[in-house]
């Protein structure tokens, strides 16, 4: 007999996410200029381990430029402009 598996739906939060990624690799982190509060950045592989949704994904909102970004020695993306994205859909 299989065991009954369940789910629980999480919303991510910026704190939450942050709180999450923080604890993983803060020396990996930037902070938007475009932001007003200036809101952490982080890769994002980082942050597609976190939210439900895939790095590649990610990678194809920055080439649209439709979420904040620099480029350092990689790519960092705000995760605000990321999760205001997302709460929009």
């Amino acid at each position: 007999m299989k065991a009954k598996r369940t789910f629980r739906r999480e919303t991510f939060t910026e704190t939450t996410l942050l709180a999450f990624v923080c604890g993983a690799n803060v020396k990996d982190a930037e902070t938007c200029s475009i932001c007003a509060e200036h809101p952490p950045m982080f890769a994002p592989e980082l942050i597609a381990e976190v939210l439900p949704v895939s790095a590649r994904e990610i990678y194809r909102l920055v080439e649209a430029n439709e979420i904040h970004f620099v480029e350092r020695e990689k790519v960092f993306v705000c995760l605000k402009s990321l999760l205001n994205r997302e709460n929009k859909k």
